[in-house]
């Protein structure tokens, strides 16, 4: 019997090392085999907990190979893996955290509490995209996280937190990258992390977003 799962990764931080994390354990989760004939659903917590093991070893390796004058925690990243778990049933999300705490560089674990508008930022804008999401509790006309991180964008609250958003969507399926609806001189245009997808070679039939979404405070 053959499974497919998938799941929704998100990080800051180090790019390299992030992503480097995510291609190796992409790779060792498409190439589970059971072995036993127990017809057993894998755990998200499990795979979590490869992208732990994973971004470990990976920033260890990435920072013992800097030159001396380069710092270690350049390579540092904190990570998030969510999604439906098909062993439990339930949508579950967890955290790896790069940690110093010990002396020594670790991958800290936690699972997330999941509950309706309730958020989990990380980076190096958390405290300030906090700090402006309680003010326009109060102020703006239509509150929420996407208002909060258009208005963060727009007024340039932190100089390194910029670039470009993307949404991702988590069901019972399981996870999907939607393209963005964005606002253009020539019409609107779709993008996946601020790449415009209308540059894309043409597929013969087909075209790349039947399904996109649009940001309203992106538009303002």
């Amino acid at each position: 019997m053959t499974r497919r799962y998938t799941f929704g990764y998100a990080y800051c931080g180090s790019t390299l090392a992030a992503t480097g994390t995510h291609a190796i354990a992409a790779a060792c989760t498409q190439h589970l085999a059971a072995d036993t004939k127990v017809d057993r659903a894998v755990a998200l917590e499990d795979v979590a907990q490869l992208f732990r093991k994973v971004g470990e070893d990976y920033v260890r390796d990435m920072a013992g190979r800097m030159g001396a004058a380069e710092r270690p925690e350049n390579a540092f990243f904190d990570g998030m893996i969510f999604g439906f778990c098909p062993a439990t049933k339930r949508f579950r999300a967890f955290a790896i955290v790069s940690s110093m705490a010990t002396g020594e560089f670790r991958m800290n674990f936690a699972e997330l509490i999941l509950a309706p508008n309730r958020f989990h930022p990380m980076g190096s804008g958390t405290g300030a995209f906090l700090a402006l999401d309680a003010q326009l509790s109060r102020e703006h006309r239509e509150p929420g996280v996407l208002t909060t991180l258009g208005e963060m964008v727009r007024r340039e609250v932190q100089a390194d937190v910029g670039g470009h958003a993307q949404i991702g969507i988590c069901d019972q399926r399981g996870f999907r990258v939607q393209p963005i609806l964005n606002p253009g001189t020539a019409g609107a245009t779709l993008s996946f992390l601020g790449w415009d997808t209308s540059m894309a070679s043409r597929f013969e039939g087909y075209e790349i977003g039947y399904n996109a979404v649009k940001i309203d405070a992106f538009w303002q």
